[in-house]
């Protein structure tokens, strides 16, 4: 059941009208807009836990790899 659902989205993406207007992205020819990101910033070293009790080091476990950390919270009403 599964794989036919995956079969068939992947069908579906690859359907679609080829029409013979060039795509263009909104205000073409202008200089691209954007944000400057500035230096990162070091890696804390620090402990969590994972879902199952155990440690986590997250210096060591990102360690090589590009690493987004971020704590976040929302409030549904």
């Amino acid at each position: 059941m599964a794989v036919a659902l995956v079969a068939a989205v992947l069908i579906a993406g690859c359907g679609g009208d080829a029409g013979s207007e060039q795509a263009a992205p909104e205000g073409a020819g202008s200089e691209y807009a954007g944000v400057v990101l500035g230096e990162p910033t070091q890696r804390p070293d620090f402990t969590l836990t994972d879902v199952d009790g155990n440690p986590f080091d997250f210096y060591a476990e990102t360690e090589g790899k590009l690493t987004f950390l971020f704590f976040g919270y929302t409030n549904c009403p």
